[in-house]
């Protein structure tokens, strides 16, 4: 981008403005999340800036300030995942399934893992137990639905029905009905 001379001074004054005050330029842009609401945006951001570290880092903040806040346990959980940390990921998709049994996303982002790892019969049993709490639960069907071709790709008739299940919860969504619609042929 071509910084134009107004911008370049005020871009001049700003810095010069933080030193003075003895603070960085970032210092001006950031401040500190009041509310939970407002760190989880925060987090939000930096998660769609794909900035995982500091994400994880406010995550852990907001955990201190609240550790019973279930959307930031999930959300460190899947950071870790991102991260690459699978087994610290693991343990925290564990622990919320044991103290959330009723909160779905845990228990398909666990059966993730497992199928990345081809442990396709874990990942099957947790996607099951999902779609079994919440009948409504669309990505569980739909991920059954992935799971039972990668375990065998001639399973299509056993897929398609998942998938069929997936798109009776979302009739909408075009992904769904392309899977379904690419078994068929």
């Amino acid at each position: 981008m071509r910084q134009t001379p107004l911008k370049t001074s005020l871009a001049a004054a700003l810095v010069a403005v933080s030193l003075l005050a003895g603070t960085s330029a970032w210092a001006l842009e950031y401040e500190e999340p009041r509310t939970q609401d407002e760190r989880s945006r925060v987090i939000d951001r930096l998660i769609a800036e794909r900035d995982y570290q500091t994400a994880l880092k406010e995550l852990e903040i907001g955990l201190e300030i609240n550790p019973a806040n279930a959307q930031f346990k999930f959300k460190r959980a899947v950071l870790h995942a991102r991260l690459g940390h699978v087994e610290r990921a693991r343990v925290l998709f564990e622990d919320m399934i044991t103290a959330y049994p009723e909160i779905v996303e845990p228990y398909n982002n666990l059966a993730a893992l497992y199928a990345q790892e081809g442990e396709y019969t874990k990942a099957k049993k947790l996607l099951e137990r999902a779609v079994t709490i919440n009948p409504n639960f669309a990505m569980g069907f739909e991920n059954l639905g992935d799971l039972t071709l990668a375990m065998n790709p001639r399973a299509k008739t056993q897929a398609s029905e998942y998938y069929r299940q997936a798109l009776a919860i979302t009739p909408n969504d075009k992904r769904i009905a392309a899977k379904l619609s690419d078994l068929s042929k």
